[in-house]
């Protein structure tokens, strides 16, 4: 990070006023309004604030080659979204895993700032990757069509903005630091699993703060080490946050572990700037994938989970005491309440 781009940063960011009277032109003018000034200087300046964003991609790009292994992924190659994915910084990071354009089919970037989308068309244009699709529009808006006539197709509404209608669903989906950005996230959450294959993955990095009492005894979150951050951080942050439109209640991430399965978390600290917590999640659809062969999908699903208990017991060598049975009956309360499953069973599974 030069100096011009840390004065960009510190001016837009620290100084420019943000005004709040002027949220009823809608999210893309508040967007607009924080970014435009600083867009050049956004990647340059965000690396010492977004961390965990490689350990996002890595994860995800674990969790792809299982399922290439055991034949879930699209043929002849996965799709990406990768939703407030903003200058394009996370696709080009990938490629320190991936080979992103000859691994992927089609990545889409998906944004709702047109400046951000910029600058990553000029990323794109540079490294002549041609299999990147940048769209700008409301996520809650993204559509899966059934026509594979065409990779993809847009419309016209009635308020003059374009809507891009995908003939694909996804294999990856990832959102960095842009869940905390998004004012009306239920949709969000509730239109992931109709962009996402039913083998797919969501890979997760963003802000937080939570009391260890919120989440109580929850079985289906995965590693709950570092999670509780104390009053007076969960007071500062969240306050700070707000100032700019980033929303740290614990409601976007409680709901994002109940909508889906938990196949692994980690609750981190950014200690370069003020011990900030941040969480790197990857998850799955929280119905495991059960054989359709005509028989009743509760019995297989039983099926499944008695299978699944056995192998988590086999690998646990730490508690030895753990039974099957008790698996069992775990995951069988958790259907019947409408939760998802223990994150162990993800874990075997996937």
């Amino acid at each position: 990070m030069n100096f011009c781009e840390f004065v960009q940063f510190f001016y837009n960011t620290f100084v420019k006023w943000q005004n709040p009277s002027k949220s009823g032109e809608g999210q893309q003018a508040a967007l607009e309004s924080f970014y435009k000034g600083q867009a050049d200087a956004y990647d340059g300046t965000r690396r010492y604030l977004l961390l965990g964003r490689e350990l996002m991609l890595e994860m995800a790009a674990k969790q792809l080659e299982i399922r290439r292994e055991k034949g879930w992924l699209r043929q002849p190659k996965p799709v990406w979204i990768d939703i407030g994915g903003g200058t394009g910084y996370n696709i080009e990071a990938m490629s320190q895993v991936l080979d992103v354009p000859n691994y992927f089919e089609t990545v889409y970037l998906v944004d709702l700032s047109p400046s951000l989308l910029k600058v990553a068309k000029q990323r794109f244009a540079r490294l002549g990757w041609k299999n990147v699709k940048i769209i700008c529009q409301d996520v809650r808006n993204l559509r899966v069509i059934n026509d594979q006539s065409c990779k993809s197709q847009s419309i016209d509404r009635a308020d003059d903005q374009e809507i891009v209608l995908l003939t694909e669903k996804a294999d990856l989906v990832t959102m960095s630091y842009s869940l905390t950005m998004i004012p009306d996230f239920f949709p969000v959450l509730d239109l992931l699993p109709t962009i996402l294959t039913s083998t797919g993955i969501i890979a997760i990095v963003d802000f937080y703060v939570q009391n260890m009492v919120d989440i109580g005894d929850r079985n289906y979150i995965g590693d709950k080490t570092n999670r509780h951050v104390n009053y007076f951080s969960r007071l500062f942050w969240r306050a700070w946050f707000d100032l700019d439109r980033v929303n740290l209640e614990p409601a976007r991430r409680d709901y994002l572990e109940y909508r889906f399965g938990t196949i692994e978390c980690r609750n981190l600290r950014n200690y370069l700037l003020g011990v900030i917590p941040y969480y790197v999640w990857v998850g799955c659809p929280r119905e495991l994938p059960v054989s359709q062969n005509g028989n009743d999908k509760a019995e297989d699903m039983l099926k499944q989970i008695k299978t699944l208990s056995a192998k988590i017991c086999e690998g646990e060598k730490q508690h030895p005491a753990i039974h099957a049975d008790m698996l069992v009956e775990t995951a069988v309360q958790n259907l019947e309440a409408g939760l998802p499953l223990p994150s162990a069973f993800y874990q075997v599974e996937h």
